[in-house]
């Protein structure tokens, strides 16, 4: 059971259809993390979709801005604080 400190593990899920093959391994590797890697590997048709741009919230800057601005509410500031990478 957890408590205030750790919590209980939950299990990291990969799911897959019929029209791909999917294999996993544990990678042997935590970086630092509780979590071991695993690499998946997936071949089937090629896929190509759009789906949008990914964004990365630099975490070290917004916690620099939620200091400077002495403030709880954090919603503009995480707007400010991503970066937009598009996909391609």
């Amino acid at each position: 059971m957890g408590t205030s400190v750790s919590r209980d593990t939950t299990p990291d899920l990969a799911l897959s259809n019929q029209q791909v093959t999917c294999v996993w391994r544990n990678k042997q590797d935590t970086q630092g993390s509780d979590h071991f890697l695993i690499e998946l590997i997936i071949s089937g048709p090629e896929l190509v979709r759009t789906v949008g741009r990914a964004a990365l919230t630099d975490w070290p800057g917004f916690r620099k801005l939620r200091s400077a601005r002495n403030t709880e509410d954090t919603a503009d500031l995480a707007e400010e604080r991503k970066i937009n990478i598009p996909h391609g």
